[in-house]
């Protein structure tokens, strides 16, 4: 497996968990301890190889058609006029 090096911005929460982990002594850093909560993470997901195949599919068709086959009119618009209901 080959590992690469990535600048993160992390919640203070999540570093004092990540940090809670070293220090019970199941990881022996943070690094260690954010990749195993990741692998976790990404192991949960069930979606993940569905959403994966799909966007590689969009990818295909952009790649014979010069665009992806979806329609966002106004959805864009209608996200940042809404964003803030979220905050």
């Amino acid at each position: 497996m080959v590992l690469k090096i990535l600048q993160l911005r992390i919640s203070e929460t999540d570093i004092r968990f990540a940090d809670l982990l070293v220090s019970a002594g199941i990881c022996k850093t943070r690094s260690d301890a954010f990749r195993y909560l990741i692998d976790i993470g990404v192991s949960k997901s069930s979606e993940l190889p569905e959403i994966f195949a799909m966007v590689q599919e969009l990818k295909e068709l952009e790649k014979h058609t010069g665009r992806i086959p979806i329609d966002l009119k106004g959805a864009v618009a209608t996200l940042l006029s809404e964003r803030d209901r979220f905050r």
